[in-house]
């Protein structure tokens, strides 16, 4: 019945009209963005962001951490400024319905930056980024942002986005060039260190992440298995954090579980540590 009811829920979601150090490091840019986030937003972003670390298990609340997070958020809504959800949505129907792909496999989705911030500091915490060692991947990347986050937010040495959908890969250009543009200090890993590919996940090779990120809410069960196997030769202990499914896999091993409003609404985020 689970099945069949998520199934519904991912055809009704692809198919329906697109409606809806740390204070120097960021001085040079700030100044940048300050016209994009009023001081009310951002104040209720630090509050919103410390009652959500607070609230979590293993993330740290204080006040350092909670400030970085903030500064990051602002740097984020400039970069993606013309990249919103609606926009996103609207790219991947307009291309799925001119070339005929009817998987909800493709179905547009998006993780927020304050819930993947939330997301790196819990695997970052269990030893799972390491500083400028670690490889970043999102898996059916969309416009990027989800990479860009990551950029801003840990010192990974290699960030890559793939994403099948080469209308959603080239907003993910366009925005590369204004993130392009921000100071190096702004920018936790490597400014070079970011790029996306426009290509199928299971053909292209990933198994060189430490840490991997996939929207598979609404992944068939088909893609699912693909991935799971995919996976397998990932290192062992690296990390693959998914969106309401789990990778049906023994060499992985689910470490948290715990809900977050995503762009569609509530989904449960699985964090999954490689055991062999």
């Amino acid at each position: 019945m689970a099945d069949y009811v998520d199934r519904l829920f991912c055809e009704a979601l692809a198919s329906s009209p697109a409606t809806h150090s740390v204070h120097s490091a960021h001085s040079k840019c700030i100044s940048k963005v300050d016209s994009d986030t009023s001081d009310e937003e951002e104040k209720d972003s630090i509050e919103r962001i410390r009652s959500t670390m607070m609230e979590s298990e293993g993330t740290s609340g204080d006040e350092e951490v909670v400030r970085r997070v903030a500064a990051q958020l602002k740097i984020f809504r400039h970069v993606t400024k013309d990249c919103s959800v609606k926009r996103g949505k609207h790219v991947s129907i307009s291309e799925r319905k001119e070339k005929g792909f009817k998987s909800t496999s493709l179905t547009y989705g998006e993780i927020p930056f304050v819930t993947m911030a939330l997301t790196l500091e819990k695997i970052k915490s269990r030893g799972g980024v390491r500083k400028n060692k670690s490889t970043f991947y999102d898996l059916g990347s969309g416009t990027g942002k989800a990479c860009f986050a990551a950029s801003l937010l840990q010192p990974f040495r290699s960030v890559v986005g793939i994403e099948f959908l080469s209308s959603l890969h080239e907003v993910a250009l366009e925005t590369k060039l204004r993130f392009d543009e921000l100071p190096r200090e702004a920018v936790a890993s490597e400014l070079s260190a970011l790029r996306f590919v426009c290509g199928d996940i299971i053909s292209h090779d990933w198994s060189d992440a430490d840490v991997c990120f996939a929207n598979t809410t609404c992944f068939k069960s088909d893609l699912m298995r693909a991935l799971a196997k995919k996976s397998e030769k990932m290192k062992k202990g690296s990390w693959f954090v998914t969106t309401t499914k789990t990778l049906d896999s023994d060499h992985w091993e689910v470490v948290e579980s715990i809900r977050y409003k995503m762009s569609w609404g509530f989904a449960t985020l699985f964090h999954q540590r490689k055991v062999k």
